[in-house]
């Protein structure tokens, strides 16, 4: 099966309490986004992974020294506003309810307290209990009761992601064809074959293909932009940012096509500290847990993982076929570096991506 696994690795240090419920987050619908096009822009010939509430998992959990002067970095440097506790809490009940873990995406948060490299304390959380369970736990308080004991502790946070696919549609077979990757170097890779009626665009604005792939439960989507020049991706990460996700969609239309999808399966590594200091947002790893001298946070290191196989072969429905001739569908080879997202009917993008 298809499995996209995000980890946060972090020297991290943790105060939320309940009195807290009504203060405010910027808006964590587009802060990943924001800081795709970071990545994106500062390593572009780097393949990206972002997953919205991963992200949102660990700004959760700053709260609350950083998040006063966090909220306002975030508003001032990428145009962002504060949200209620609350709504963000609502985001991840709907999140949890939309992407049922036993079909599409599985995770877990795993908070461990460790000492002179030996783990005391562990705990582990899963997606829907978090807001709810780090609103009872002091995890600042706990690491300093226990730094008495043990002179330092170190934290590490865990925010594990499986996308599992499960598509609407049945890849075929698989077929070896020319890919073209950065630089536009030419090589050969094993290449997923789909032929559907799936929504599809050309869009002028982005000089780019869009291909939405649903999943089972039609109510999310993979969805793939390839840029219709030889190694343009820089161009259309450019343009991607001036032009909204509903935007694409209201060009989006049912069309019988069939598509060469690659075969893939990369991982990446970065430091969120760095990337959140170049959108000037690195104070905020000076307000954790400043009441203690034993406990501080020294990076985070985002872990991505992205897999694609012919494991992810969905389900081949009669409806959507209609007997039709496959040599009448119109035919893409996605053979160039591209741009991915899984999103929602909302139009919520759970992850986003690029293959480069």
């Amino acid at each position: 099966q298809n499995k996209t696994q995000i980890l946060i690795l972090a020297l991290l240090v943790i105060l939320v309490t309940r009195a807290l419920t009504t203060d405010t987050f910027f808006d964590l619908d587009n802060f990943s986004i924001k800081l795709f096009y970071e990545l994106a822009s500062s390593k572009p010939q780097y393949n990206q992974v972002i997953s919205t509430f991963s992200i949102a998992s660990f700004l959760v959990l700053l709260r609350p020294n950083a998040e006063t002067t966090t909220a306002y970095e975030v508003n001032e440097k990428l145009g962002l506003l504060s949200q209620a506790a609350e709504h963000v809490q609502s985001k991840f009940a709907v999140f949890e309810k939309t992407m049922d873990k036993n079909l599409f995406i599985y995770n877990a948060n795993n908070i461990s307290m460790q000492a002179a490299n030996t783990q005391i304390e562990e705990i582990i959380l899963n997606q829907k209990d978090l807001l709810n369970a780090v609103l009872d736990i002091n995890i600042c308080q706990k690491c300093e009761k226990l730094a008495l004991q043990h002179h330092a502790i170190k934290l590490e946070l865990s925010a594990s992601y499986e996308f599992k696919g499960n598509f609407r549609h049945e890849f075929s077979s698989i077929n070896s064809e020319p890919f073209y990757v950065s630089g536009n170097t030419k090589i050969d890779m094993d290449m997923l074959v789909l032929a559907a009626k799936i929504r599809f665009a050309d869009i002028p604005e982005l000089e780019a293909y869009a291909f939405e792939i649903p999943l089972h439960d039609r109510l999310n989507f993979l969805v793939i932009l390839i840029s219709k020049m030889k190694g343009g991706i820089r161009d259309l990460e450019n343009n991607f940012q001036k032009f909204s996700y509903t935007t694409l969609q209201s060009y989006m239309k049912p069309h019988r096509i069939k598509i060469h999808f690659p075969k893939v399966n990369f991982f990446v590594e970065r430091s969120l500290r760095d990337e959140l200091e170049n959108l000037g947002l690195g104070s905020m790893f000076k307000k954790l847990c400043e009441v203690s001298a034993f406990i501080r946070v020294s990076n985070i290191f985002y872990n991505a993982s992205f897999s694609y196989d012919e494991k992810n072969i969905g389900v081949s429905l009669e409806e959507d076929t209609d007997g039709s001739d496959l040599n009448d569908y119109e035919e893409h080879i996605i053979d160039h570096p591209f741009i991915f997202m899984v999103t929602s009917e909302t139009n919520f993008i759970h992850f986003i991506g690029k293959f480069s």
